[in-house]
């Protein structure tokens, strides 16, 4: 049978360049068709050549035959690794018998600039007096939004910088390595390198920068050469702030690294022999758009012999202070092209392009016959108006417009380049005579994280809800995890980033992202009073000597994205990395308990549809909730950890706050807890705060209140994400699938059926009021959870180990009395490979298919269809039957009946059981 071993990755990423990892880990997926297959041992082999390589030869680590099922982050144990050298390896995995698979292709990482002293590059900036040209007061309200107008604050020219150098031997490899801060462009000979946008992705840049590394090889020609880079502002230096909190023009850091046949080598570094000037980007702003003006465009400013006599000198500038980081994640991209659905024209001149989907990005218009100085405004909103305009109620303050100054005749073509926006309908004002549908394209942008998970059902309304919240995800993927794309906001609240995360984890090989997000919170505890976490992160406003440390639903998302990426990539070192930091959080959090341990410091449940803000008594309940669930978990975290006196501490702590809780915030006799709102009886049980004598009456208390409801929720994102694990866990599934399936307000499919593309801030959108909310957040985006987890049944792995080493799955599909529900499908990518599951319900018979990755075992549970005893099918062949296992099912090593299923233990492999419903069939008229 074939064998293969593929999906090779180190440190997350494929054939990463500039490494700054010492001993980085590899990771591969063995693949086998034979059911119960596992690795037994494997071989890495690392050499600097891919020749050597070839030959089944090392010279850097040959980590021999390692007896280990250990597929993922496997470390580097070989010679030490040099600055800016390009490494290739391979691996082959032996079976439980024993025989070896063949070698995998050879993959390759290309190291960074390990040590400071390893750049010699100096920060440079354009020799530009002043600021921005106008500009607004810094974003310090409750919500990180701006309180001024900033209609002509995107002033602010993205500057050019070039260099000429000459190459005189044959060029073996050659390492670029940047930082533009806020946002760059590197361009070689003319031609534009790499395909990134808004790079690099934001930080705390006093504390860590990042740079990216390309391989530049074949873009370097013999004799004379030039670089030019075009900056933008980003966040770095965003207009809107008077008080720069960085720097007051943006910056430059560039270092080329030539290898050359002979052994030799070059090295190109800006500094202030460089060139800089203005270009034709006048003004660039986040929130606010991109002004391009062709007029000052100078052609060949980044080719050789262009004639920069006019150029001033760079200046040599101190830089913003943080470490230098290489970005060890995805960039972002244009991940795709959406045409137009539609076009109006509401108003003489004017025409509106519907993307039909609201997305992050921007438009590409291309333009014909026009005239020099034409100038071109792109507006962007994702409502339009009843007079058929653009409606930007949902921006704020921000512009969220771009202006094209044309040239003379040709054919154009415009897109911005550093600014983005959240849209889905653009205006076009200022075209010459008038365009076509096809004349604007919508791009879509964000960290380009390959997307590996899938979901899809017989049910459109529910297919809907899950693309609203794809869409969301990605749209708020943007180097950080952001709250929305279009207002004068899109900061990085802990909040919405916890309560995303374990949809990304789901839909996307989203590890590397949120690795560099942990060090964001790193970063930013290092300033946070009485080292707490502050709910934005990166926090990027100014004016603050300490940050305040955020509540505890907000900062709590340090702990839980931890978690997580232990959970779902089996990543132990995440938890060995910030298992300070995480203790220190807790020990903020524990500064705000009473005697009784019950906390009074919180947000609470946030856009709850009756009362927006929670009530102060269910502010107690989340976050005193929230303190029982963090001590048990880091419980868990230090036991996984070694660390047992501190696990003992922290479940001592849990009980503690337990015991605090029932005494103040608990009604026995009533069966509620606080004052008895729907979160605040869900919450708790979904924090493991309630004894376990009275969960079925707080649960109780919780579905009487959404039955009384019709079905509806009452909850804003904490409760989402309580009732969508506790209602399932607890054997309410069918109630919560009712909710889910409601088109009245407040509801998913209200929003749906009011044509939303992405999921909404608020139930209501702002339908008929006098300003809108964001239409493309992602916070309520926990629904998602209950399509992968419940639909589909593919739970969370467990954090426990089997006696063997592998890991072990639960598979448990909830199969809802719905007619339009007869089929669901559904993937995701484990740290193992792949791990899907699917059933289809026919009127007399439940298929349930599963895969289950090469080295785990599944336990996999089947409900019942009827009260006739179950016969269980794999196959033509019966597995299951009398309450037993039959003889000679391959794989399956244990079969019994619990809890309203059939539970088959399963070895790996793929198996498509089939169960008799008992349904009679129905007789055709």
């Amino acid at each position: 049978m074939l064998k293969t071993v593929d999906r090779l990755r180190c440190e997350y990423l494929e054939d990463p360049l500039g490494l700054d990892v010492a001993q980085p880990r590899f990771s591969w997926v063995f693949s086998s068709p034979a059911r119960g297959e596992r690795q037994r041992a494997y071989q890495v082999l690392v050499a600097s050549n891919r020749d050597m390589l070839n030959s089944d030869a090392a010279d850097m680590w040959d980590s021999g035959i390692v007896e280990s099922d250990a597929c993922a982050h496997v470390i580097y144990k070989g010679k030490v690794l040099e600055s800016g050298r390009r490494y290739y390896w391979k691996v082959r995995v032996f079976d439980a018998a024993n025989r070896s698979s063949e070698w995998s292709r050879v993959a390759s990482f290309q190291m960074g600039l390990l040590r400071e002293s390893d750049w010699t590059a100096k920060w440079i900036a354009a020799d530009v007096e002043g600021g921005p040209k106008s500009g607004g007061e810094d974003g310090n309200g409750q919500d990180g939004s701006r309180k001024d107008s900033a209609k002509s604050s995107s002033a602010s020219p993205a500057p050019l910088f070039r260099k000429e150098f000459r190459l005189d031997r044959e060029v073996k490899e050659a390492y670029a390595y940047v930082s533009g801060l806020g946002y760059y462009e590197l361009y070689i000979n003319g031609v534009r390198i790499g395909d990134r946008v808004l790079d690099p992705a934001t930080t705390e840049y006093s504390r860590r920068v990042l740079y990216s590394t390309y391989d530049v090889t074949e873009s370097l020609t013999a004799g004379d050469n030039a670089i030019g880079v075009m900056l933008g502002n980003g966040w770095f230096t965003p207009p809107w702030q008077k008080a720069r909190k960085y720097a007051a023009s943006p910056q430059l850091l560039f270092q080329l690294t030539i290898l050359f046949s002979d052994g030799s080598t070059q090295t190109i570094v800006s500094d202030h022999t460089w060139k800089a000037s203005d270009g034709p980007v006048t003004g660039n702003s986040v929130f606010d758009g991109e002004e391009y003006d062709t007029r000052f465009e100078q052609p060949g400013w980044c080719d050789v012999g262009f004639d920069d006599s006019g150029w001033s000198g760079a200046l040599e500038v101190e830089g913003p202070g943080g470490v230098l980081d290489s970005q060890l994640m995805p960039s972002m991209k244009v991940t795709r092209t959406i045409e137009p659905v539609a076009m109006s024209n509401p108003r003489a001149g004017v025409y509106v392009f519907d993307m039909g989907q609201n997305f992050a990005g921007w438009a590409r218009l291309r333009i014909r016959g026009a005239s020099s100085g034409t100038r071109i405004i792109l507006r962007y909103a994702e409502l339009v108006g009843e007079d058929g305009l653009v409606d930007t109620r949902s921006l704020r303050n921000a512009r969220a417009a771009d202006t094209y100054i044309a040239r003379e005749g040709e054919e154009q073509v415009y897109e911005p380049r550093f600014t983005y926006h959240g849209f889905r309908y653009v205006q076009v004002e200022g075209y010459p005579g008038e365009p076509t549908v096809s004349d604007v394209q919508g791009r879509v942008v964000h960290t380009a994280v390959e997307p590996t998970g899938h979901f899809s059902c017989s049910s459109a309304l529910l297919n809907q809800i899950h693309s609203n919240t794809w869409w969301s995800y990605v749209s708020n993927l943007l180097g950080i995890p952001t709250d929305c794309p279009q207002r004068d906001e899109r900061l990085g609240w802990t909040g919405d980033a916890h309560l995303a995360a374990e949809l990304g984890m789901a839909n996307f090989y989203s590890a590397p992202f949120y690795v560099k997000w942990l060090e964001d919170v790193a970063d930013a505890q290092l300033t946070t009073v009485h080292g707490g976490v502050p709910d934005l992160v990166p926090f990027h406003l100014s004016g603050f000597e300490k940050y305040p440390p955020g509540p505890p639903g907000w900062s709590s998302a340090y702990l839980f994205v931890v978690w997580y990426m232990y959970l779902y990539f089996e990543d132990l070192s995440i938890l060995e990395r910030h298992y300070e930091g995480i203790r220190s959080w807790f020990e903020c959090f524990k500064l705000h308990c009473d005697s009784d341990c019950v906390v009074s410091w919180a947000r609470g449940d946030w856009a709850v549809p009756s009362t927006y803000e929670a009530n102060e008594e269910s502010k107690k309940v989340t976050s005193t909730s929230l303190l029982c669930l963090s001590a048990s978990l880091l419980s868990r975290i230090a036991g996984i950890l070694g660390r047992q006196e501190d696990a003992a501490e922290y479940a001592e702590f849990a009980k503690k706050v337990q015991e605090g809780f029932c005494r103040r915030l608990l009604a026995a006799d009533s069966g509620k807890c606080g004052s008895g709102t729907q979160t605040e009886n869900l919450f708790p049980l979904y924090a493991g705060i309630v004894p376990g004598e009275l969960h079925n009456s707080i649960l109780r208390s919780a579905v009487d209140s959404i039955v009384q409801s019709d079905y509806h929720l009452d909850v804003g994102i904490l409760g989402m994400k309580a009732a969508v694990n506790v209602l399932p866990e607890y054997g309410m599934a069918d109630v919560l699938h009712r909710v889910v399936k409601q088109t009245t307000y407040p509801s998913y499919g209200y929003m749906v059926k009011n044509g939303a593309t992405t999921l909404w801030e608020t139930f209501d959108g702002g339908i008929g009021a006098p300003s809108a909310p964001s239409l493309n957040h992602v916070m309520f985006g926990t629904i998602d959870e209950y399509f992968y987890k419940y639909l589909a049944g593919i739970r969370p792995p467990s954090p426990q180990l089997a006696p063997e080493g592998h890991r072990v799955f639960t598979i448990k599909p909830f199969i809802p009395d719905d007619p339009d529900l007869t089929w669901v499908k559904a993937s995701v990518m484990t740290a193992r490979g792949k791990l899907s599951s699917s059933w289809n319900r026919s009127e007399d018979e439940l298929s349930v298919s599963v895969t289950i990755p090469t080295g785990s075992t599944a336990i996999v549970h089947i409900p019942l269809q009827s009260s006739v005893d179950p016969v269980v099918c794999e196959g033509n062949t019966v597995v299951f039957s009398d309450g037993a296992l039959k003889p000679g099912a391959e794989g399956i090593q244990r079969a019994y009946c619990r809890d309203g299923c059939v539970v088959l233990e399963v070895a790996a492999g793929s198996y498509d059981f089939r169960m008799r419903t008992g349904r009679p069939k129905r007789r055709r008229a």
